[in-house]
């Protein structure tokens, strides 16, 4: 495919990624072969989209976006304090998200009826 300079380009993955749904952007934090959460230096937020803006299956991707909040999976981080303070620049509240086992289970046990 030849290069391109905008994003989203409609053939390629480019752009900032927006689900439409809590569980598409969980998504994007992947597991592991255990079934925990792995942030693996992902970003997960509640955005605002504009410029180019392409609709997917489970959400958009645009070619700008600005956060009213942020939240930062700290597993595999060596210092998520020094990156939560980092993206306090946005201006928005940081939350640090603590993806392992215990946490996903507790998650789980609030989330079931």
């Amino acid at each position: 495919m030849p290069r391109h300079t905008t994003a989203p380009h409609p053939f390629c993955a480019c752009g900032i990624h927006a689900a439409a749904e809590l569980e598409h952007a969980l998504a994007y934090l992947g597991e592991n072969v255990e079934g925990d959460m792995q942030g693996s230096g992902q970003v997960l937020g509640r955005v605002t989209l504009w410029g180019r803006v392409v609709e997917g299956p489970s959400g958009w991707r645009a070619e700008k976006a600005y956060p009213f909040e942020l939240y930062l999976p700290t597993d595999g981080l060596d210092d998520p304090y020094e990156v939560a303070f980092a993206l306090a620049d946005y201006g928005v509240p940081v939350e640090l998200l603590d993806c392992s086992p215990v946490a996903a289970k507790v998650r789980a046990q609030l989330a079931a009826p």
